[in-house]
């Protein structure tokens, strides 16, 4: 069978999964990559994005693939762009079935089997499901009681039960890096790798609140490879791919196992010697694991937190830490010298001034390397949305159109028009507080304390996407980060002279 996967220009781990079990089983996978250049979620811009429209040839070149079955994994933010380019490859092969799997259409698969354009939804996690399709379509005969598919039938949907979790991680093999290398090379110094699966925590503003809850009573939600299985994984790629500079652990909550972590840093700062960084959550660090984290090669731990209201962490957003205990995580970091960051989100219905008053002296007081500033983004489902009705900043038709991917996503302040923005970010509230916290880091604490009690915090002009973009890139200079904007921008250059390449060539 020919599986033929459409995606935007970032890597996507779940992708190189499936593609990997695929191809295990003789199934011959390609990847079609939308540049989408100056169509992101963070940066549109209209005249841009259609001098650069490669869209026509992108469908020339699932054509050359000739699938059998066109998959797509989707994001929230990307849902609209993905239907849209479905709908094109319908309109010249109406015969080739098309699969939306991912988180959008795990949360709301009611909404996305609707479209014309998608024939499968996978609800959930998809490498044992996609298996059986592909083997049902080689056998020329479709099965429809797939467990995590829903499928179309003369006129009907075929909704199937959900399947139990994948129980050993280790049984699936290493994901398939080369198929996101071969096209975006620029990816290379960066090896993306997970050693858990799931959350712990059921924060009301995150997906794992959604996915959970599909998962109830189908086994242990939060699951972890074991150290060998990593290591193998990780010591495969040292050896294939010789110029990887660092390593990224995007779960979660990467020291979920204090044993697990003695072991991994322990072999990893013998056998890897990479630069690292990884996701926690206050609550796991400790000493002991901060001095770990350090001695291994954590050059950057991100830590979310999200309101320096403890109780509004608690009752609004369900988060369990206490500020007590978020002083003594950051004490530790501190202490071990490693570099961290809080995550803050803006616009938590019911916070207002007050609040990000009370930010500005706790993370005075913190002093992290870094405080990532996010506008809150209501994705379909998230118990937040809840909360967003009660405030007034969402009604029905607002919720039908998260659930449709017609609302912004860009958790930043973003430069450029695009979806439908609902943050209160959009009516220019508040981004005087979002530049002081992106600036406080550079800030001497006395300083900053003379801020907040002569409240010149008013003072602070609001600011365009374009101008915040530019003081988080100064005040990334002194922490050594500016390589975040120059490895985007080297991407960026990369992809526009592709761009302009096969534009070139398409027209002699």
């Amino acid at each position: 069978m020919r599986i033929t996967f459409v995606q935007g220009p970032y890597e996507n781990l779940a992708v190189e999964y499936l593609s990997s079990l695929l191809k295990k089983e003789g199934h011959k996978v390609s990847l079609v990559i939308d540049p989408q250049l100056f169509n992101a979620v963070h940066f549109k811009n209209k005249l841009l994005a259609r001098l650069f429209d490669v869209r026509e040839l992108l469908l020339e070149e699932v054509k050359k693939t000739k699938p059998d079955l066109v998959a797509f994994s989707v994001f929230t933010s990307d849902y609209q762009w993905a239907l849209d380019i479905a709908g094109r490859i319908k309109q010249r092969n109406k015969e080739v079935p098309i699969i939306f799997g991912g988180i959008h259409p795990t949360s709301v698969p009611e909404v996305v089997i609707k479209e014309e354009s998608v024939d499968i939804v996978c609800v959930g996690e998809g490498e044992q499901a996609l298996l059986e399709l592909a083997r049902s379509f080689d056998k020329k005969r479709k099965n429809y009681r797939i467990k995590n598919l829903w499928f179309k039938k003369n006129g009907r949907v075929i909704k199937n039960e959900i399947r139990p979790l994948l129980e050993n991680l280790d049984d699936l093999p290493f994901p398939d890096k080369d198929l996101f290398f071969s096209k975006l090379p620029f990816l290379k110094n960066y090896y993306l790798i997970m050693a858990t699966r799931g959350c712990p925590y059921r924060c009301t503003y995150c997906a794992n609140f959604v996915r959970a809850k599909i998962y109830q009573g189908k086994g242990r939600y939060v699951r972890i490879r074991s150290v060998e299985s990593v290591m193998k994984e990780l010591i495969w790629a040292k050896k294939k791919y010789p110029q990887l500079k660092m390593v990224g652990i995007p779960d979660d909550i990467l020291p979920l196992d204090k044993e697990w972590m003695r072991e991994f840093i322990g072999r990893y700062k013998k056998e890897i010697k990479l630069p690292f960084l990884c996701y926690t959550h206050p609550r796991y660090i400790d000493a002991e694991i901060a001095k770990l984290l350090k001695e291994g090669g954590c050059f950057w731990l991100n830590m979310g937190l999200q309101t320096a209201s403890e109780e509004n962490r608690i009752q609004l957003l369900k988060r369990v830490e206490t500020n007590d205990e978020v002083r003594k995580a950051v004490k530790y970091c501190h202490e071990v010298g490693l570099r961290f960051s809080l995550d803050h989100i803006f616009d938590i219905p019911f916070e207002g001034e007050k609040e990000y008053v009370e930010g500005l002296k706790f993370y005075n007081e913190l002093r992290p390397t870094w405080i990532n500033v996010f506008w809150l983004v209501y994705f379909p489902k998230a118990e937040i949305i809840k909360l967003g009705k009660k405030a007034g900043y969402i009604d029905a038709e607002t919720e039908k159109e998260i659930n449709e991917g017609k609302v912004s996503t860009c958790c930043t302040l973003k430069i450029g028009g695009g979806e439908k923005d609902i943050s209160r970010s959009a009516r220019g509230e508040f981004k005087n507080f979002a530049l002081l916290y992106t600036l406080l880091p550079l800030i001497p604490r006395r300083v900053m304390n003379k801020i907040i009690k002569k409240k010149w915090y008013r003072k602070v002009p609001e600011v365009s996407g374009l101008v915040f973009f530019l003081a988080k890139f100064i005040a990334r200079i002194p922490i050594g980060q500016v390589y975040l904007y120059t490895s985007e921008i080297k991407a960026t250059s990369w992809l526009v002279l592709n761009v302009l390449k096969s534009k070139w060539l398409n027209k002699k």
